[in-house]
């Protein structure tokens, strides 16, 4: 038997995905194990937020099974979904923040959903959250539509860590930012992972944040998984969207920046908002 830290945190076996008679994916097997971040790479049309939504429960594959936490999405029984589901958290695009709540009732939402908690521990457990995420107090009570960009992202996921999940979801992080704002929305993921233990699964097209963040690499092509690996294993793969998309300028220039770059390490004993400059919006 496996022991429990030892098992894969997703494992998606013999998965084939098809929209009439287009297949989106082709006999997909892919494991997620704990501690790692993994980058779903691929074309526009490629498939990877179908799969996203599939580990997430939210489409069933034509055939084919995804186990998260040991749980089959499809077979499982209702109360042990709902108990994983508590334990991993999303990160959408665009924020998906609810704008007609405040930020603070943004992030207290999943901690009121689960109807345990009285008012007073909500609300020292959001205001942890946001400094988590280097959201000043005075920022809590604003709308969604008087935030920035860079704002609306942290304030994401300060929702997305509210539950203190194992897993999380990362559905394009970066997208939108400039690149400044970009680069510390990465150190903040980067802080947070090492401070919570976070296994990550992340959908980019960003060659920047994969190769800063990314410990292996999944690439979706040809409705196929056509290359699982470290990134020097990636872009060793003889396959012409590999070839395009890693050894291009754009691959070369991510790639020499990542390497010239400062250790991006957390340094023992700070927090994930010692990762953001003071302020940063």
């Amino acid at each position: 038997m496996i022991e429990p830290d030892r098992q894969p945190v997703i494992e998606i076996s013999g998965l084939s995905t098809r929209f009439g008679r287009q297949y989106v994916h082709r006999d997909i097997s892919l494991t997620v194990q704990r501690d790692e971040v993994l980058a779903l790479v691929g074309g526009s049309g490629s498939g990877k937020t179908t799969l996203l939504r599939q580990m997430l429960g939210l489409e069933r594959p034509a055939s084919g099974s995804v186990r998260v936490f040991g749980v089959d999405l499809a077979t499982g029984d209702e109360e042990r979904k709902a108990a994983i589901r508590s334990r991993w958290g999303m990160l959408f695009q665009n924020g998906a923040l609810f704008s007609a709540l405040s930020v603070f009732d943004n992030v207290a939402l999943p901690l009121r959903e689960l109807r345990r908690l009285d008012e007073d521990l909500v609300h020292d457990l959001v205001m942890l959250k946001l400094e988590m995420v280097g959201i000043e107090p005075r920022h809590a009570n604003k709308m969604p539509a008087e935030l920035s960009g860079g704002m609306v992202k942290r304030i994401a996921l300060a929702r997305a860590i509210a539950l203190d999940p194992e897993l999380l979801f990362l559905d394009e992080p970066t997208a939108g930012l400039d690149p400044d704002r970009s680069e510390s929305f990465v150190r903040l993921i980067q802080a947070l992972r090492a401070e919570l233990r976070l296994t990550v699964v992340m959908v980019t097209h960003d060659l920047d944040t994969l190769v800063a963040l990314a410990d292996r690499v999944a690439v979706l092509a040809h409705a196929r998984l056509v290359a699982v690996g470290t990134l020097q294993q990636i872009i060793r793969t003889n396959d012409p969207f590999v070839r395009n998309f890693f050894c291009g300028e754009r691959g070369q220039r991510a790639m020499i920046g990542h390497t010239q770059a400062p250790d991006a390490a957390v340094v023992p004993g700070a927090t994930a908002s010692d990762a953001l400059p003071g302020g940063a919006q």
